[in-house]
């Protein structure tokens, strides 16, 4: 086979499955760098306090990398919004931890938009409400009334942290005061009934206009403490699953080189094996012997024993035929029909084939579909439909289209489809490429089948095809013998 293999012509095809290769590691190389995500800023960064506005804005979700900075803010704290959120640990002074309350209330910004950034119609930044963010005023053990919030301008100083997600469960009030699960901004827009921040802050300083101590100490509570994330790069699955296809792809263009060179070889064989024959039926006598047993008539144009012919012709064919060239086999023992190519194997395990790429090209083509229109609507509508989640705003989303960014938590549905339409493709090809070692076909018709998994409506067309040559050709064509 080495050979065969020498040929110009799978020389070339060896440096074209060289490139694809090399192209198709170059991308899982890429898919999996980016599969690490950046780990959180340095410590040298989020503690610094900055601008509230100038590192995050309403009307967005807070992201991984937006969350952790120490930010800074006026405002003044909206009255009568004091919250407790249960079931939070403190440090106590004997180095134990005692489960107690968080108390939050709404802090009504002074600037609350970026510079240059437009509120969004029919909020109410833009019919000039309030827009508050809420804000951890510090830790008490019982789920008595909070102390009174402090009066009049104020500044906060505070690390910036993301919503927590809503519990369902009652929320039951203590002197007026609702207790809450978790702190969950989605739950805190139904209590004060007003535009939000995505996030909240736990204040590490309250000052007083005057400058004067006005955070938990001073209220009687006791002081929270939130450190930054840990640092350490975080693991994007699509991006693993990614690069894993792109490395099927990379062996898969070696893999079909191999196959392609074995069957030229098998079709070399087969012909010096068909001449021969030709040779010693021709040859009278005293030609070698390579024909059928005593008792077979040979047919002088084909090499094959007429018995063989006809019983070919009318699709059946003789078990001694019932075999086809392989590695290792010896080729002089082989028998020829006289109708063309034979079959890479029998019959049922062609139409199991058949069977199994009528499956994936159903599927694959339903997922491609659906992926045009997922990608349609986020490139060109600028929406993804996600189930569950967190909205700008910070109200709960049950399952619908939203704008790209504009929410956090949830279930893409959008990159769902995605990877699975990527998957479903692999069994695709792997399906076509059964379907086309068994059936002998072109390469070309190969490729052709290939075009199906990736342009909409045309794995429905080629099903349809390849349904109806299989059909034919395996009706008019001799099979060969079970290879697995």
């Amino acid at each position: 086979m080495l050979k065969t293999a020498l040929k110009p012509k799978w020389l070339l095809a060896l440096l074209l499955a060289l490139a694809l290769a090399g192209g198709f590691v170059w991308l899982s190389q890429w898919q999996f760098g980016r599969a690490q995500t950046a780990p959180p800023p340095p410590a040298s960064v989020t503690e610094t306090p900055v601008a509230l506005t100038s590192h995050f804005g309403p009307y967005r979700p807070l992201m991984a990398e937006d969350a952790d900075q120490i930010v800074r803010f006026d405002g003044r704290f909206l009255p009568g919004s004091q919250v407790l959120v249960a079931d939070r640990l403190h440090e106590a002074e004997d180095g134990g931890e005692r489960s107690g309350h968080w108390v939050v209330a709404a802090f009504v910004l002074a600037d609350p938009l970026p510079d240059g950034v437009e509120p969004p119609a029919g909020s109410a930044a833009a019919a000039g409400g309030d827009v508050v963010i809420p804000v951890v005023r510090g830790w008490q053990e019982s789920a008595a009334e909070p102390p009174p919030l402090p009066q009049g301008e104020l500044q906060v100083t505070g690390r910036l942290l993301p919503t927590e997600s809503p519990v369902e469960e009652p929320v039951p009030a203590t002197g007026g005061v609702p207790v809450l699960e978790s702190l969950s901004v989605a739950q805190l827009l139904n209590v004060w009934a007003t535009d939000s921040y995505s996030g909240f802050v736990v204040a590490f300083d309250v000052l007083g206009a005057a400058g004067q101590d006005a955070g938990a100490a001073a209220a009687g509570l006791e002081e929270v403490w939130v450190g930054p994330q840990p640092p350490g790069p975080q693991i994007n699955w699509l991006n693993i699953f990614y690069g894993l296809e792109w490395a099927l792809f990379a062996g898969f263009a070696f893999f079909l080189w191999t196959r392609l060179v074995r069957d030229d070889y098998r079709n070399e064989q087969r012909a010096r094996l068909a001449a021969a024959r030709a040779a010693g039926a021709a040859g009278g006598p005293d030609a070698p012997s390579t024909a059928e047993p005593t008792g077979a008539r040979i047919d002088a144009g084909t090499g094959a024993t007429a018995d063989a012919t006809a019983g070919a012709r009318a699709g059946v064919v003789p078990e001694d035929q019932n075999t086809t060239a392989q590695e290792g086999d010896d080729v002089s023992s082989q028998n020829l029909s006289t109708q063309g190519r034979r079959l890479g194997g029998t019959d049922a395990q062609i139409r199991n084939a058949a069977g199994w790429f009528k499956i994936a090209a159903y599927i694959t083509g339903v997922f491609l579909l659906l992926l045009v229109v997922e990608m349609t609507a986020k490139y060109g509508f600028g929406v993804e439909l996600v189930a569950g989640g967190t909205l700008a705003d910070g109200s709960s989303h049950a399952f619908g289209f939203v704008p790209v960014d504009s929410y956090a938590g949830g279930f893409n549905v959008t990159l769902a489809i995605q990877i699975a339409h990527g998957w479903m493709y692999v069994l695709y090809l792997l399906c076509d490429f059964r379907l086309w070692m068994l059936m002998r076909w072109k390469f070309t018709r190969f490729l052709f089948i290939a075009l199906g998994g990736v342009v909409p409506f045309l794995s429905f067309i080629v099903e349809k095809r390849v349904h109806r040559s299989v059909e034919e050709e395996v009706a008019t064509n001799p099979q060969a013998v079970k290879r697995y």
